[in-house]
């Protein structure tokens, strides 16, 4: 049970890692266009060849990650917008009243 856990915990941060990456991509719309025209059988290996759920350093691929992100990418609507910038933060000075 240990084993098959941990290989589920990867495999969903894998592929976590993977709907990032492809949301990010700046084609990210067309992409999710094509991935949903793809038959739900041949997602994973648009995925796989996509590269998305490839993590640099790990020798094999992570069983099911492929899957796991491609059926999380066909259950959106749309790609999500992405942050314009990130938030800056106030120096300690300009918060003091003077």
């Amino acid at each position: 049970m240990v084993s098959d856990a941990r290989g589920e915990a990867r495999a969903e941060l894998v592929s976590n890692l993977c709907v990032q990456r492809f949301v990010s991509s700046p084609n990210a719309a067309q992409l999710l266009v094509d991935l949903k025209k793809e038959s739900s059988w041949d997602r994973d290996t648009f995925v796989k060849e996509g590269g998305w759920a490839q993590i640099p350093g790990l020798k094999e691929q992570v069983s099911d990650a492929n899957q796991l992100c491609a059926n999380k990418l066909a259950g959106m609507d749309e790609v999500p917008a992405r942050a314009a910038s990130p938030a800056t933060s106030v120096s300690p000075e300009a918060n003091q009243e003077g």
